[in-house]
């Protein structure tokens, strides 16, 4: 059983939203992501460098984070995660994994 939870637990916080269905949110367009470098947030709208103003209910900053790793090794066993390869990030070499 408490295998189970646990399975549960780190699909839950390391799956992120698409869990919840933000995937099919996506591909229906009712999420839109956009790259671009922030030249002004306005109280509506964000505007970029490249003069696109982007109408705007919400702003979700996607900044950074850490390894996948970090969250697993506090759920489940450490020895259980050092065994488990990065799933992203660069390789000695630069490329991405």
């Amino acid at each position: 059983m408490e295998y189970h939870r646990r399975k549960f637990k780190f699909l839950h916080y390391a799956g992120g939203s698409y869990i919840v269905g933000a995937s099919q949110l996506i591909i229906d367009g009712h999420i839109k992501a956009k790259q671009g470098t922030v030249a002004r947030i306005n109280p509506h709208s964000l505007l970029l460098d490249d003069g696109t103003e982007l109408p705007a209910d919400e702003i979700i900053w996607a900044t950074g984070s850490t390894s996948m790793l970090d969250m697993t090794r506090k759920i489940m066993a450490t020895y259980s995660a050092n065994q488990l390869k990065e799933v992203w990030g660069l390789d000695e070499e630069g490329e991405l994994r």
